[in-house]
């Protein structure tokens, strides 16, 4: 049996958990009757339920008054939500995002009667700490060992797998840990810079050079400094081996090498020899002057004529030739041009005709006769006839002379013969004849000087033709010239004489600027000659070339084989040896040919020496620098400097320095020697987590951006640049039937162009096709605020195709129709770009405008005009028209 007691408490729960999940109006709708007076008659009216309420939506009831009909209705509330319990009354919470490391979750209550999560009610869940995990796996490698450290690794997290190294927190232990088994490697340096005390030295063509030491910063070891032979010889541009010389290094100055056979710098052109008709000729070639190498051969150009035989012409026979007595005549090759004579003998005639010659109208002619071919002699002599005369019959054949007159030509066929001069007349003064339209002389009386003498020659004056005004003369003009003698030459010598020619002045005439070039004779310098010069391969012992050369030019002077013979020694003395330089062995070479003949030997230097408590210490070496000692060598007496090698850092116990929004944490060791710390197990700066507040920038009224840290405080304002101007592409357009959309560009005080849909919104009316006027809406949004307007207007099109037809006082003009206008006003100026007065209003496509004056210009401009009942729309004026007036009768 259960207790009375027990029994009664869990009834009173129970209904406690009934009233919680159902509210009392839940019930009284549902099992009570819910009345109201009707509004009408006041009748009690009994409400039923439509819609049943829910947790986030209301429910409705209704009811219809007995009495008249009238309908009445009542709004049931949203019920609300309400959180699961469980057996103990307590909130059950389920788990929406799970915690992870640096990272929180969150778990929401739910709805007991839709079960909907109830974002009001929360609980968060901590984030999760790391668990940091040593484990050595190449990703999470910090560093090979080296002179400095072991091989080391990060830690990482063994939930998330994040590395150490991107952990900005303190990690127990430390971030790192050195590899199992792993020591420092002396011989791996991964901080070396170049050693100051072993710099590098270039080779070059006379010495070997060296490539430089390297010191590690961390354990300042020392290597490299390698050995770098010597270089090459390289010839100076110009100066390359030539037949004749060696080649110049560029570098020390030596010659070195061979000749070059290949490179001539004298090159001699041999001349060409024609060829002829019996004999082969030779084209033109080539040679070097120094070494006498053919470059470009001679050939051989075959003779022209294949059977080796000339082909003359006609004999010719001398001027004073006669056959009675016979003589020497010529006969020339037409190939090769070669003479050929041959003496003639005494003999007969050898009679040639010579043809009549007609007379001409100003010429005699001639009967037929002959003569003898060979010595020229008359046989039978030519008679003369008269001459015609001319025929100047015809008087439409004239010509101009050229001087004021003019003349008729001869009818007669082929014959150019002209009349006597006949005065040319000239009545419309444009100094052409009325009859020949031939030139007449002009009137020349005033002459206006050119400005044109020069330091020796007269300058020009020129007239214009008194009678057509048009026509121009240029004559001397005597004694204008700016110096009555000569020019006034100042030489300035040269200085370019050479070994063969002579130098040259310039000489500017003070007065004109007009310049000559003349020799200054017996100034050439005439060559050098050098001693005798042995070739590079001249041996004693063998014989050989030597040549003597122009100091100057280096042009080849002579040259001469040289027979075998000794040499000639000369003593290379021997260097001492000293502390700190090499010295040589003596030696000797031949003066004449310079070949060695006792080669010297190197004699290495051994330094300075002195013993260690000789020794005086200069400065003193601190951690990052050398210091030195003195002491004076035991060999030479002179006083020497040692390097001592720097302290390097001598480090106390690591101080952590936590990290802040802007600068890094670490652990810092200072060295006990020197301020110097270092740093290591960096935490990177969080960087800063601001808040901001943004008061918006207006049209007229600068805005700014305040933004503060959350976490130091630090406060930055930024200005955001008024608004300054609003301007639409177009604002005027012509009605074409298609919507008109102009661009909007705005601007910031700062010149910046704002951007449209992140800065501004923008509002077009609708429609946009017909005639009238238009309004844009800039809304501002984002770090701006307010709103602006803008218009434009869609009117009617230019007026064109304006003509014109002028006379004495009247203008009529005409233009195209334009589509929509109903009017056109017409407009007058007398400049193009003057004040254009209106004239006349007109629903015509002409006008003609009156009571203008004659022979006078004038210009008209029309516009389109429509007016209705939206008001008056106005197109472009037309382009203007120029138009003139006739002259008065």
């Amino acid at each position: 049996m259960k207790h009375p007691a027990k029994q009664g408490v869990a009834i009173l729960l129970a209904l406690f958990l009934l009233l919680t999940a159902f509210p009392l109006g839940v019930f009284a709708g549902m099992d009570d009757p819910v009345t109201v007076k009707c509004g009408g008659c006041q009748t009690t009216v009994t409400l039923t339920t439509t819609k049943e309420a829910t947790c986030t939506q209301a429910g409705s009831m209704k009811g219809t008054c007995p009495n008249c009909g009238k309908v009445s209705s009542k709004t049931i509330p949203a019920l609300g939500h309400t959180a699961k319990l469980d057996e103990n009354q307590k909130v059950i919470y389920y788990v929406s995002t799970e915690a992870a490391c640096e990272k929180e979750g969150v778990k929401y209550a739910h709805c007991a009667r839709c079960d909907a999560e109830m974002t009001d009610v929360k609980q968060v869940i901590p984030a999760l700490a790391h668990e940091w995990v040593a484990t050595e796996e190449d990703a999470f490698l910090k560093n090979e060992a080296y002179c400095q450290a072991p091989k080391t690794y990060y830690k990482h997290c063994s939930k998330c797998g994040k590395n150490a190294k991107d952990y900005t927190g303190t990690i127990e232990g430390g971030a790192t840990f050195a590899a199992a088994n792993s020591t420092i490697d002396m011989n791996n340096h991964i901080n070396v810079e170049d050693d100051p005390e072993h710099p590098p030295v270039a080779a070059s063509c006379t010495k070997t050079g060296w490539t430089g030491g390297k010191k590690c910063k961390d354990c300042k070891a020392q290597f490299g400094n390698e050995v770098i032979g010597m270089t090459s010889h390289v010839a100076e541009e110009g100066k390359e081996a030539t037949c004749k010389n060696l080649a110049v290094c560029k570098s020390c100055g030596a010659t070195f090498g061979e000749l070059d056979p290949t490179n001539h710098k004298n090159v001699v052109v041999d001349k060409a020899v024609p060829a002829t008709c019996d004999k082969d000729g030779l084209n033109a070639g080539t040679h070097c002057a120094d070494c006498n190498t053919v470059i470009v051969a001679q050939t051989v150009v075959p003779k022209k004529s294949a059977t080796g035989e000339h082909t003359y012409g006609a004999w010719e026979y001398p001027a004073n030739y006669t056959c009675e007595e016979g003589g020497i005549i010529t006969r020339t090759c037409t190939v090769c041009g070669f003479v050929n004579e041959r003496k003639v003998m005494a003999g007969d005639h050898i009679e040639v005709e010579d043809p009549a010659k007609p007379a001409t109208c100003t010429e005699t002619g001639l009967t037929a006769g002959s003569h003898c071919e060979r010595c020229n002699r008359t046989i039978q002599s030519q008679e003369t006839t008269p001459a015609l005369n001319h025929d100047f019959s015809d008087k439409t054949q004239n010509k101009s002379n050229g001087n004021g007159t003019h003349s008729f030509k001869c009818t007669r066929s082929g014959c150019d013969g002209l009349s006597a001069p006949e005065a040319c007349v000239d009545n419309n003064f444009d100094c052409i004849c009325d009859i020949c339209k031939g030139q007449l002389a002009h009137q020349f009386t005033t002459y206006v000087y050119d400005g044109n003498a020069t330091c020796v020659q007269d300058g020009t004056k020129t007239a214009i033709c008194d009678i057509c005004k048009k026509e121009k003369h240029t004559v001397t003009d005597v004694d204008s010239h700016l110096r009555p003698d000569t020019h006034n030459y100042k030489f300035v010598p040269q200085n370019d004489e050479t070994c063969l020619q002579n130098a040259h002045e310039i000489g500017t005439c003070t007065y004109c600027g007009n310049t000559i070039t003349r020799e200054i004779e017996g100034t050439a310098l005439d060559h050098d000659p050098s001693d005798w010069i042995y070739a590079p391969t001249y041996d004693c012992e063998v014989g050989g070339l030597r040549y003597k050369e122009c100091k100057r030019c280096g042009s080849f002077l002579d040259t001469e084989d040289v027979k075998p013979t000794s040499h000639t020694e000369v003593a290379d003395p021997a260097v001492p040896v000293t502390c700190t330089t090499d010295g040589m062995t003596a030696g000797s070479h031949c003066s004449v040919c310079k070949k060695i003949l006792v080669a010297q030997t190197v004699v290495k230097h051994e330094g300075h020496k002195a013993e260690d408590s000789a020794f005086k210490v200069v400065k003193e070496p601190t951690c990052t620098e050398n210091g030195s000692k003195e002491a004076v060598c035991v060999k030479c007496g002179q006083t020497f400097a040692v390097s001592i090698d720097a302290l390097d850092h001598d480090y106390e116990e690591g101080v952590p320095v936590a990290a802040t929004c802007t600068e890094n944490g670490y652990t810092g060791h200072k060295c006990k020697r020197c301020d110097y710390v270092l740093k290591d197990n960096i935490v990177k700066a969080a960087g800063h987590k601001p808040k901001q507040s943004v008061r918006p920038a207006e049209w007229g009224k600068n805005g700014k951006i305040v933004s503060v840290c959350t976490v130091c405080g630090e406060k930055t304002t930024t200005v955001i640049s008024k608004i300054k101007s609003i301007k639409l592409s177009e604002t005027t357009f012509v009605k074409d039937g298609k919507a008109k959309t102009p661009t909007v560009t705005v601007k910031d005080a700062a010149g910046k162009t704002l951007k449209k849909n992140r800065d501004y919104k923008v509002t077009y009316p609708k429609g946009r096709k017909n005639l009238g006027t238009y309004t844009v809406t800039i809304t501002f949004i984002g770090n701006y605020a307010g709103t602006k307007t803008r218009s434009f207007q869609i009117t009617i099109g230019q007026a064109t195709n304006l003509k014109a037809t002028a006379k004495q006082t009247l203008a009529a003009l005409s233009w195209s129709k334009v589509k929509y206008a109903t009017k056109y006003i017409v407009y007058c100026a007398s400049t193009k770009d003057g004040k254009y007065k209106k004239v006349a209003t007109t629903t015509n496509l002409k006008y003609t405008v009156t009571n203008l004056k004659a022979n006078t210009v004038y210009y008209f401009k029309v516009k389109a005009v429509r007016v209705d009942k939206n008001g008056q729309f106005t197109g472009a004026a037309s382009d203007a028209l120029k138009v003139k007036t006739k002259k008065a009768a």
